[in-house]
């Protein structure tokens, strides 16, 4: 294990991004304009979702719930990204640009 996936490992921040993230490098997402700032920040836990804001404010992890939605749970990575309904149209406006650039990358 190098020193970067060892930190990682014992780090409690970022807990998708070390979930998921398994080639460190470049991300072709960089070259092109759209949502680059809040990718960004959500891929370096700087986007001001509760659950990072709570750690500051030394609020209960249990406490650092979605304020935009009424689920009543957790706001992290996962739930922004993937299941708050507030962003529901975010996501798939997200998702079909996504893909069409992904066309256009492999093109």
């Amino acid at each position: 294990m190098s020193v970067e996936s060892s930190a990682l490992e014992e780090c409690n921040k970022l807990c998708i991004y070390k979930r998921y993230k398994v080639v460190f490098g470049f991300e072709r997402y960089l070259d092109f304009h759209c949502n680059v700032s809040i990718l960004t920040k959500l891929r370096s836990g700087t986007l001001r979702l509760n659950v990072e804001v709570g750690r500051y404010l030394n609020t209960q992890r249990e406490n650092r719930i979605c304020i935009c939605c009424n689920m009543n749970v957790l706001e992290d990575e996962y739930h922004f990204v993937l299941s708050c309904p507030t962003y529901r149209s975010v996501r798939i406006e997200f998702y079909i640009y996504s893909t069409i650039l992904g066309q256009i990358g492999t093109s």
